[in-house]
């Protein structure tokens, strides 16, 4: 695919051996430098967001500029764009009803909506809802009628609320009613179990988030479930330095691990909001469970137009069934519809890390559906008959993989997705979007570029809600979309296409990035292609070179490393997370990759099954250490002896893993937030991935790296911080007892009061850029390195 442009001297006498880098404090703060360009603004209208106008091919969206941010309003008929309104008059309007400075160049809000003929416009500013004319820029405050923590029902006519760990309704006169009263502390309605990540952060951040539910179209009826962990093991998390108190906090809560005999119990039920009653949702097959992916939200639920009944997922507890079922919204029965199943894992979507919802999925006013299937080893589209449960037809197929449904254009017979890997010569992990008919004829690439096509969004401002959808960015007529495309190498670019044709009607923005050129230090990754242990398949990474690379010298490698069967690693989209933490690094004069071996998915059924049951393969650390040695022969820059590896999270986790497995390759490791204990993190880690256990044995042993503690021989550094919302401290500390125990020698950082993204620390990021130099390339770091600079706009 990509040959890199990096490649020895044909005099091979050129090539220096390696010797370690004098570094300067200068060169500690053009990293620094770097990982500041992360910050918002810095780089200007990477991601354009369309607004659409209700029922109007014209949408609006927040444009970056040097003083801040204007609003531009696009008509996509006419492919031309204009200010969304004379930000100067609502600005003064705003200044003088508010008593409050403001800019013309950076108003107080990032979303607004326009009244219905679009005269005034309505927004959030300064902790108020506020409504200003567009005629005489006067603005007045609008009084919220219900708060930010409220399930708003469609109709705005009432919310649902949670309160005392039970549920209550507000109706717009202000009334409120109590519809649970028997809801305690671990076994409460419309709320986080404690299985998921997300349960310490919500107790322990500001204010509170709505109640996970999901309202019917016509507001009479909401689904949600009750969980009942009462009998679930304790868990805790110490805050060592609580803000304002020389005691710690405690945090107490509800964990499971898997294959203990008492688990979350989670049932779903359907409120009826006139009368406040609820009914259970009844008959769910026989070992399959309905709780919400991973605790967090109702991704998984549909109701039919009429609000006679609502559609979600079942899956038994190691995902190897998963079923559609209809549920009726006056009994609560449940009647099975479509069942699908797998040996090893049923995945719900071709994509990395997300999910295929039923929302796209069911048209046709509740009577067909699209499914996503592996059934033949690639991930693909069949349309189903609701009604009878027969499928109609195969609405797509061959060697590669839709990844998600995009939207369905009812009125043509036609469905919007993103498909990866169908494109020769192509990375097979980048998008591009597609269109076919629902009876599988007349398949059309509507995005050309050999990049990866983003149409899915979030809408700017929109009220947080737990179990978020993405919102396509087809126009609401279907003519029209906006394509967001990029490559690692390659900077991002907005443009507003033909639904029909895919034919580019205007250039929207062009991403802004000369924050990067003008501060120097920066270079664009290279991507590459390798073979995986088998010596045929083929692997993809992205290389990160010093922007003063010297052809003629020696550089340590760093592996950046993140396995979990639920992501791809290696960079597709410029900009991306860990995009400048890795520039920087390699900036100190190191050689840093990130690639895939097998087990992840976007290449195939067989390809993705490699993770199943092998999570102590990490990564595809096989393919690897295979890929990095086939590259450095291409690339002889690259030291071989001198090989480190760096992961956060699950590869916190790997990279220790690392140093354990594979001391003869990897000599210096950073692992940050890991799931050291694979057995005692997220259970879907292992109920999904690893399976359930052989009689007899247990899989838990090889993912368990305490038992491995004996095999360190190289420089590690653990970091953690102590509010880690997703790994539990004890799973880090007792790792750590494991080291102890063996006599090892290790470097322990801990970030008080730190979740469990350390990997965004700037104090972690400069330990861990002096922890690589100082032990990996042998030099020594310098002294007083800040964590921040001024980095130009």
């Amino acid at each position: 695919m990509v040959a890199t442009p990096v490649s020895a001297d044909p005099k091979a006498g050129m090539l220096q051996p390696f010797s370690p880098r004098a570094l300067t404090l200068k060169d500690y703060e053009g990293a620094i430098r770097l990982l500041d360009t992360q910050k918002p603004g810095m780089i200007r209208n990477a991601a354009v967001v369309p607004n659409w106008v209700d029922g109007e091919d014209r949408f609006w969206y927040r444009k970056d500029t040097v003083e801040g941010a204007v609003f531009r309003l696009v008509d996509a008929r006419s492919a031309k764009s204009e200010p969304a309104f004379d930000h100067a008059r609502v600005a003064e309007g705003l200044a003088h009803a508010s008593g409050k400075q403001v800019s013309a160049e950076s108003l107080p809000f990032t979303s607004f909506d326009y009244d219905a003929d679009g005269k005034t416009i309505e927004f959030r500013a300064f902790g108020s809802s506020w409504r200003c004319s567009l005629s005489d820029a006067s603005c007045v405050p609008t009084p919220s009628l219900f708060p930010a923590d409220h399930a708003v029902a469609p109709d705005d006519s009432k919310s649902v609320f949670r309160r005392d760990r039970n549920l209550w309704m507000k109706s717009r006169d202000g009334t409120e009613r109590a519809l649970t009263t028997d809801g305690v502390e671990f076994n409460e309605y419309a709320y986080v179990s404690g299985n998921s990540q997300f349960y310490v952060m919500l107790e322990n951040a500001p204010g509170t988030m709505p109640p996970v539910l999901s309202w019917s179209p016509d507001s009479s009826k909401f689904l949600t479930y009750r969980t009942d962990e009462t009998l679930v093991g304790d868990m805790s998390m110490w805050q060592g330095a609580p803000k304002g108190s020389r005691r710690p906090k405690i945090t107490m809560y509800k964990q499971s691990f898997p294959g203990e005999a008492h688990q979350p119990i989670t049932n779903y039920v359907i409120f009826d909001a006139a009368r406040g009653k609820h009914v259970d949702v009844k008959n769910v097959p026989e070992g399959m469970l309905l709780d919400p992916l991973l605790g967090v939200g109702l991704s998984f639920a549909e109701w039919t137009p009429d609000s006679s009944a609502v559609y979600v997922l079942a899956r038994d507890v190691h995902h190897k069934r998963i079923a559609i079922l209809r549920v009726d919204a006056k009994t609560g029965e449940a009647r099975p519809l479509l069942e699908e199943t797998s040996k090893t894992f049923v995945s719900t979507s071709g994509g990395y890390g997300g999910g295929v919802s039923i929302t796209k999925q069911i048209f046709d006013e509740g009577r067909q559906l699209l499914w996503f299937s592996e059934r033949d080893g690639w991930g693909h589209l069949y349309r189903y008959d609701l009604t009878s449960g027969k499928l109609l037809n195969r609405v797509t197929s061959g060697p590669w993989v839709v990844t998600e449904i995009v939207d369905v254009d009812e009125a043509h017979g036609v469905v919007y997705f993103l498909g990866a890997g169908r494109e020769e010569g192509r990375n097979p992990y980048l998008n591009s979007l597609y269109r076919v008919n629902l009876d599988g004829t007349d398949l059309k690439l509507l995005t050309p570029e050999n990049a990866d096509h983003s149409v899915l969004v979030v809408r700017v401002g929109e009220r947080p809600t737990m179990g978020q959808r993405m919102r396509s960015t087809l126009s609401p007529s279907k003519a029209y979309f906006v394509d967001r495309y990029s490559r690692v190498d390659m900077a991002p670019k907005s443009v507003l296409r033909s639904a029909e044709t895919g034919d580019v009607l205007m250039t929207i923005e062009d991403a802004d990035y000369s924050v990067l050129t003008e501060a120097g230090g920066w270079t664009r990754p290279v991507p590459f292609v390798v073979k995986a242990r088998d010596g045929k398949t083929d692997i993809f990474g992205t290389m990160y070179l010093p922007s003063n690379f010297d052809k003629t010298k020696k550089y340590p490698i760093v592996d950046q490393v993140y396995p979990g069967a639920h992501f791809i690693v290696p960079d597709v989209q410029a900009f991306s997370f860990g995009y400048f933490q890795r520039q920087a690094l390699a900036n100190l004069g190191f050689i840093v990759v990130n690639l895939d071996g097998f087990g992840t998915p976007g290449r195939g059924k067989a390809f993705h099954d490699m993770a199943y049951g092998n999570l102590q393969d990490g990564p595809g650390f096989p393919d690897h250490i295979a890929g990095i040695r086939e590259l450095a022969q291409r690339v002889p820059q690259m030291d071989l002896d001198r090989v480190g590896v760096l992961g956060q999270s699950s590869g916190g986790y790997a990279a220790a893993l690392a140093m354990l497995k594979f001391p003869e390759f990897y000599k210096v490791g950073v692992a940050s937030a890991g799931i050291f204990d694979m057995c005692a993190g997220i259970p879907m880690m292992m109920d999904k991935w690893q399976g359930p256990p052989e009689p007899g044995s247990d899989n838990c042993e090889p993912i368990v790296l305490s038992n491995m503690a004996s095999n360190l021989t190289g420089k590690l550094m653990i970091a953690y911080g102590d509010m880690d919302e997703n790994v539990p401290s004890a799973v880090i500390v007792q790792f750590i007892d494991a080291l102890t125990r063996a006599n090892k020698d290790y470097d322990l950082l801990l970030l008080p009061n730190h979740a469990h993204a350390v990997s965004g620390n700037r104090y972690f990021a400069r330990r861990m850029m002096d922890y690589f130099v100082r032990n990996l390339m042998g030099s020594k770091p310098p002294a007083n390195a800040p964590l921040t600079t001024a980095a130009p706009r």
